[in-house]
């Protein structure tokens, strides 16, 4: 979705789609082994809820920022993959201590299968409510890039009620016991 905004809205040039997300992938792959390591800490908790809150503030940066500013779209998107980390590496920790060695590996496997076919469902709400919605949409941000920017704002949308989800993650003890 957000290449797509980029291209069609922003005018950005391909090469170019991809430094602006560049800050995103690279704060995701630098923060998710200390996100692992504070997970094995004890706090999987709050950073799952943090997470979330930066997925979320991520989403609304986006699409403020959406047809306006590149940099202001990489921001957003750095602040997601930031997001991403605190949730990604702590909740798979997580997962995989409470199976049994014995289907460990299966269990990594249905987290990861959940994973993607999440990122799969969530995109496909995004662009479908991208279809759907004009630039004077039912949501806030209107204009030029009106209609993306509240398809992303969707996006924020499904981040909330996963915060619900939070007090259901195990609390455990510095060490992972």
């Amino acid at each position: 979705l957000v290449p797509i905004l980029l291209i069609q809205v922003d005018e950005v040039a391909p090469l170019m789609v991809g430094l602006v997300l560049l800050p995103g992938t690279l704060s995701m792959g630098a923060l998710a082994p200390l996100a692992g390591r504070l997970a094995d800490a004890g706090y999987a908790r709050g950073l799952a809820a943090w997470g979330l809150v930066l997925i979320a503030a991520g989403c609304v940066a986006t699409a403020a920022t959406a047809g306006t500013s590149a940099v202001g779209v990489g921001a957003g998107m750095c602040l997601l993959g930031v997001g991403y980390s605190c949730i990604q590496s702590p909740m798979l920790a997580v997962a995989t201590r409470a199976l049994p060695d014995a289907i460990m590996g299966t269990g990594n496997g249905l987290f990861m299968t959940s994973t993607f076919l999440g990122a799969a469902l969530g995109a496909f709400a995004a662009v479908t409510a991208l279809d759907l919605v004009s630039s004077s949409a039912w949501l806030p941000l209107v204009g030029l890039a009106g209609a993306h920017s509240n398809a992303i704002l969707v996006l924020a949308l499904i981040s909330a009620p996963a915060a619900l989800l939070v007090p259901l993650v195990k609390r455990e003890a510095p060490g992972g016991t």
